[in-house]
């Protein structure tokens, strides 16, 4: 029961960009280098800072910044197999001001939604993958987050969120965990090398990795091993930071993860780049590709 890499896709949802908010979905191969396509199917309305998770079946949306042309409580389900047709899943319970700017675990049958935006919030709340459900509460986290990167643990069974900020804006390096066996609060585990924002980060099958980025000279690839709780190492630097690529959660399969698009620091530019690093040493980043359209803020799925 515990969550698997993407092995085909990597689906994109939602976005903000130059031309505002999106409603597009994406997809990506994870099998071979190229541009991102636009699908011809859309979200039920446009979307920035919602979560993604996914199922054997499905691939969802949760949550949105707000306020929007919908509502930003909303779990959109989609199915993988193409036309990806839209249901309406459920609600997030717990507001959060505007539910979005969350981190997300997920395992083969639930997914976990952590903290959101504006004020930050420390809920950590749950929904079941395989049928059409709410969320539920289930735990706090150690404070009230957003801008972290969520990972889940392949081995011992945990949610792992790292770095992000609590309001008002202060990034943190906090390192903290969940249990996804049993319902429960968050544990304070261990420390980045860097406070920050921090804007993606993959599981392997040993390593959860983050790349730091809100500031510019923050280059660090930070790995935390699985099986020991602490503070992560740094184990290399990668060479360009994409500040606010974010995705909810990155695109990965069991090689590499992906950073798409982002914006140059300070916010100038919109980029369109499809970064892809390796999750094993010396952890080359390379250029693959491009997106259709320069985004962040995306919900993310891989499959």
């Amino acid at each position: 029961n515990q969550f698997t890499a993407g092995s085909s896709t990597g689906f994109l949802m939602g976005g903000i960009g130059p031309g505002g908010t999106s409603d597009t979905i994406h997809t990506l191969s994870l099998t071979s280098d190229g541009d991102s396509v636009a699908t011809s199917d859309e979200l039920t309305n446009t979307k920035y800072s919602n979560v993604g998770a996914k199922s054997p079946t499905y691939f969802f949306s949760a949550g949105d910044y707000g306020p929007g042309p919908g509502p930003n409580v909303a779990i959109d389900s989609y199915t993988i197999s193409s036309p990806h047709t839209y249901a309406d899943w459920g609600e997030i319970t717990v507001s959060t001001g505007s539910t979005a700017t969350m981190a997300s675990a997920n395992t083969a049958s639930s997914a976990w939604v952590v903290g959101g935006y504006p004020t930050g919030n420390d809920t950590i709340q749950k929904f079941d993958t395989s049928s059409a459900s709410d969320t539920t509460d289930v735990g706090e986290y150690t404070i009230g987050i957003r801008n972290a990167v969520g990972v889940t643990d392949s081995i011992s069974g945990y949610g792992y969120l790292m770095g992000g900020s609590s309001p008002p804006p202060a990034e943190i390096g906090e390192i903290a965990r969940f249990s996804l066996t049993s319902d429960g609060d968050a544990a304070d585990v261990g420390n980045l090398t860097q406070a920050t924002g921090v804007t993606s980060g993959c599981p392997s099958e040993s390593y959860a990795f983050c790349v730091e980025g809100v500031n510019p000279g923050y280059t660090d690839l930070n790995r935390l091993a699985w099986t020991s709780s602490g503070d992560a190492t740094d184990v290399g630097e990668v060479s360009r930071v994409q500040n606010s690529a974010k995705q909810y959660p990155s695109i990965h399969n069991s090689t590499h993860w992906y950073q798409v698009g982002g914006y140059t620091h300070p916010a100038t530019a919109y980029v369109d780049t499809i970064d892809k690093i390796a999750i094993a040493a010396p952890y080359p980043l390379t250029d693959v590709g491009e997106i259709a359209s320069s985004e962040i803020n995306q919900a993310a799925a891989s499959v």
